[in-house]
């Protein structure tokens, strides 16, 4: 093998047509990696400019598309590869994947510079080759920024600018709303919904998703997102996402925005429409077969990325602002709980905690004739209560304003985190406070180590208890009626200047049911209120509007 591969990289005749065939029919001796890895090589010696250059990288692409969908198909769809063979699918795959989009890029950059002052196509090539080129150029860059967001690495720089200049040509010769099919196996679709598609992957590279995750998600989009037309004008109420064509990044979402013809845009109504009612929907494989996903419908990946794409993709509750506050640089340990049962068992355990210090103080303050009539003997007077066993992480913070933090933790963390967990951070310097956030992005540093944004909800959340009044049940006991109120733990976030103007309680999403009269008990107080205004809800837990209680 290692001959036949010598010999294709050291082609004496690869400048010529009959070179590039002559390589061709010598990949079918070689593997799947191996043949693009000698493409790869290939390519990158291929300096030729004219019209046969143009053929040969088209052929050599459409040789290897069956091989590359292959291969990625396999890396996405298993976490557990063997760790050579992963690195050679995700190391093959991606240089061959940039070298083929680096030709493309060349090619086009070529036609641009021929182009006559009407914009027509330059007479050697025809408007449907340039969006051949174009539309694989999109591809190519679409497959190259998976294989970084499989490995949760950085997009290379200049990778979105480069294929930028790609839809601005295609925009100049009018070429953007015309359907294609770029490769045989590939269904016709314009490049103007390819580019929009890539563009809204590039929203959810924030949100700490896995390869098979990110898989499933392009696979959804692709769906779900189509016929798109990318204008340059804003319209308010449809338009949520834009690109900024001299920024070398992709989708992002509206805030305070200043237009600019640099800008552009599409809608994701139906977009945002269809993920809102599978997530909703009580049957799910039903609501799949209606949108034409059924073979989707069994991933048991589904449920939970549904619910992520709700948080980065729905339109309900999205308000358009920019952050106002001032970062400021602080280096600042804490540690991190996750999940809300997690954090309520904590707020519990250091409530009872205080609860019990209070007692013994209360106790020791009596005058002494009151204590020695209630005097019993004790093992130890100092204060004891166990500490829950839960898991806590380390982080970083090194940026703040009044309303969130920015924080890094080490990549290797086997810790899976995503936008809309809730989390509360205990810094070193605070040891009685808690804050309690939500997860709002999560990405990749170029030094390795994850950087987490988090909003803060509440600086001064208590736990309180929550019973379902309708599911009382009188008993029994030494000859009284009483009530055995099943109950589960939640937290009271109390009105916070400068975070929330009104009480709500954060309370697991399992657990809850709207419009149904609740016992809130917390350690020294009981309140009964009607529960009916769900605010907002993401993963586990629900944010719902209550009375005020008093500070226990």
């Amino acid at each position: 093998m290692k001959s036949i591969i010598r010999r294709l990289i050291t082609k004496k005749e690869a400048t010529t047509d009959a070179g590039h065939r002559q390589f061709l029919s010598e990949l079918h001796a070689l593997d799947d990696i191996a043949a693009l890895e000698a493409s790869t090589r290939f390519l990158s010696g291929y300096n030729e400019t004219d019209r046969a250059a143009q053929l040969a990288l088209l052929h050599i692409d459409e040789a290897n598309h069956p091989r590359l969908e292959k291969l990625l198909d396999q890396y996405a769809r298993f976490d557990k590869l063997r760790p050579e063979l992963e690195s050679r699918i995700a190391e093959g795959g991606y240089y061959y994947q940039r070298q083929i989009f680096l030709s493309y890029v060349q090619q086009i950059e070529l036609q641009q510079l021929k182009l006559p002052p009407n914009n027509t196509p330059p007479p050697e090539s025809s408007p449907y080759q340039i969006s051949l080129m174009c539309g694989r150029a999109l591809h190519a860059g679409l497959c190259m920024i998976k294989l970084r967001y499989f490995q949760q690495q950085a997009v290379p720089a200049a990778a979105w600018h480069q294929m930028f200049q790609v839809y601005r040509l295609a925009e100049r010769l009018g070429l953007t709303s015309t359907p294609l099919s770029i490769y045989a196996d590939c269904p016709e679709k314009s490049l103007a919904t390819m580019f929009a598609q890539i563009c809204m992957l590039d929203s959810i590279n924030q949100s700490g998703m896995n390869r098979i995750q990110i898989e499933l998600t392009w696979q959804l989009l692709t769906k779900l997102l189509r016929n798109v037309q990318v204008v340059d004008h804003y319209e308010e109420q449809h338009h949520f996402y834009f690109i900024d064509l001299r920024k070398d990044r992709g989708a992002r979402r509206m805030r305070t925005l200043e237009p600019s013809p640099e800008y552009r845009y599409w809608s994701t109504d139906d977009l945002s429409m269809r993920i809102e009612l599978l997530s909703h929907s009580q049957s799910l494989p039903q609501a799949m077969g209606k949108l034409g996903l059924s073979e989707f419908a069994n991933n048991p990946h589904l449920s939970s990325l549904l619910q992520q794409l709700q948080f980065d993709w729905s339109k309900n509750g999205y308000r358009r602002q920019r952050r106002k506050e001032e970062r400021q640089s602080t280096l600042l340990g804490t540690r991190v709980i996750l999940g809300l049962d997690a954090i309520c068992m904590h707020l519990r355990t250091r409530a009872d905690k205080l609860a019990l210090q209070n007692a013994y103080l209360t106790e020791n303050a009596a005058p002494l004739e009151e204590r020695l009539t209630k005097h019993s003997v004790r093992r130890s007077t100092t204060f004891s209560a166990p500490e829950p066993s839960l898991k806590n992480l380390r982080w970083t913070v090194t940026d703040m304003s009044p309303r969130g933090y920015g924080a890094t933790l080490e990549k290797d963390s086997e810790t899976s985190l995503s936008p809309g967990m809730i989390v509360i951070l205990l810094m070193e310097d605070q040891k009685d406070a808690g804050i309690i956030g939500i997860i709002k992005n999560v990405s990749v540093l170029a030094s390795g180590k994850k950087h987490i944004g988090v909003e803060i909800i509440s600086r001064n959340a208590r736990w309180v208890a929550l019973s379902n009044m309708q599911e009382t049940n009188p008993v029994l006991t030494n000859g009284a009626l009483s009530e055995s109120l099943p109950e589960f733990s939640s937290l009271y976030l109390p009105p916070e200047e400068g975070l929330a103007g009104e009480p709500t309680l954060l309370v697991p999403r399992s657990r809850f049911l709207p419009d149904v009269s609740y016992r809130i008990r917390s350690l020294n107080e009981k309140s009964f209120q009607r529960l009916e205004t769900v605010l907002e809800g993401r993963h586990d837990w629900l944010r719902v509007g209550c009375s005020s209680l008093t500070q226990a």
